[in-house]
């Protein structure tokens, strides 16, 4: 059997759907291919990994971090290198395209978002620099059919949709009942997410419906946290929505929440969609951009950004009854191929070809 070596290149650990979703997929690794992760921006790394998986670390910055990322290369061999990133896919390119010894490197860009920078100045020099390097970039993973069809990928070749999938913990076996609706928001505590704005839109159906306890629980941390305690503690929402934080390990607040809440201005395909399906959630979600492809008749997706549109959903799912266990059920049985397990092997398999090629 022939063997091949991967290096899959993070700009840090961080909590992101991409990171989490490349060490959920190489628990699936054939056992044709090894890997190594190498890690340019090691500084901000927030997720914990297997001891099993190699690392290699680059702590420089700038032009320093470019030559060692060079210098790495040039000792080193792999058949498949995997980036993330449009920068690290303009940085790889450059490499590949020095090292021109280094015959038969595949260089694969695995691309996440519906957009090249939210920095206009910065995302017209990313846009033309890697049109320039799309001879180097031998295949292109969109995450999905949006993301493919996006600025992203543009006149990029051999574009394929690969679902990334996801994989939770377990935390219990049986599905829980609830007495009422649970919202449940899972993510950066960011302006693209829009948290407060969801808070506004919760407080106004707040006017119209008696809201239960814990109605809406959020997870995750970022710059907003602290202006969301203000604004849970000023409109007086403390028995109504529980902010969490971070946490590593999510499965608990998916078993127990009935919805999944995306209010976010733009999306590729969050990872948090996979995990609420497999949970048996539904979603509302605004059309950001991603996710449409994988919802359901159960699912959520509303046709504007409008704030009364958003509320009207919300008042809708408030005031009726919860979905039953076995409602959830039947939505995990449906989004059983969403398993990172499953999404691996068609990864796999198209980087298996790549290189047959």
């Amino acid at each position: 059997m022939v063997q091949h070596t991967i290096l899959e290149v993070v700009s840090g650990l961080g909590v992101g759907g991409a990171e989490k979703a490349m060490l959920s997929r190489m628990k699936w690794l054939p056992v044709q291919f090894t890997n190594t992760i190498l890690n340019v921006r090691p500084e901000i790394d927030a997720l914990t990994q297997s001891e099993t998986i190699q690392q290699h670390r680059v702590s420089r910055r700038g032009l320093l971090r470019f030559l060692s990322i060079l210098l790495y290369l040039s000792k080193s061999y792999y058949d498949v290198i995997i980036v993330r990133t449009p920068l690290d896919a303009i940085r790889f390119s450059l490499c590949k395209s020095i090292l021109r010894n280094k015959k038969g490197l595949t260089l694969v860009f695995e691309a996440h978002s519906n957009f090249v920078s939210k920095r206009p100045v910065m995302n017209r020099l990313l846009s033309i620099l890697l049109q320039n390097c799309r001879s180097q970039i031998d295949l292109v993973v969109a995450v999905s059919e949006n993301v493919k069809n996006g600025p992203l990928c543009v006149n990029l070749r051999n574009v394929e949709v690969v679902y990334l999938g996801a994989e939770l913990e377990p935390y219990q076996s049986a599905i829980p009942k609830s007495d009422s609706p649970k919202l449940l928001f899972v993510g950066r505590l960011v302006d693209i997410k829009r948290p407060i704005w969801l808070l506004e839109r919760l407080r106004n159906v707040g006017e119209r419906l008696s809201l239960q306890e814990s109605t809406l629980t959020l997870v995750g941390d970022g710059p907003l946290k602290r202006e969301l305690e203000m604004y849970i503690e000023i409109f007086g929402l403390k028995d109504v929505v529980d902010l969490i934080g971070y946490k590593e390990n999510v499965s608990r607040y998916f078993d127990s929440a009935t919805h999944l809440v995306s209010c976010s201005t733009n999306e590729g395909l969050p990872l948090t969609f996979y995990e609420a399906k497999l949970s048996g959630l539904s979603i509302i979600a605004t059309p950001s951009g991603g996710g449409s492809e994988i919802f359901g008749t159960e699912d959520f997706e509303l046709s504007s950004f409008d704030e009364a549109e958003f509320e009207a959903v919300l008042f809708r799912i408030l005031s009726s009854p919860p979905p039953t266990p076995e409602m959830r059920r039947s939505v995990q049985l449906n989004s059983r191929w969403m398993r990172s397990e499953e999404c691996a092997k068609r990864y796999y398999f198209l980087l298996s070809a790549q290189l047959e090629n």
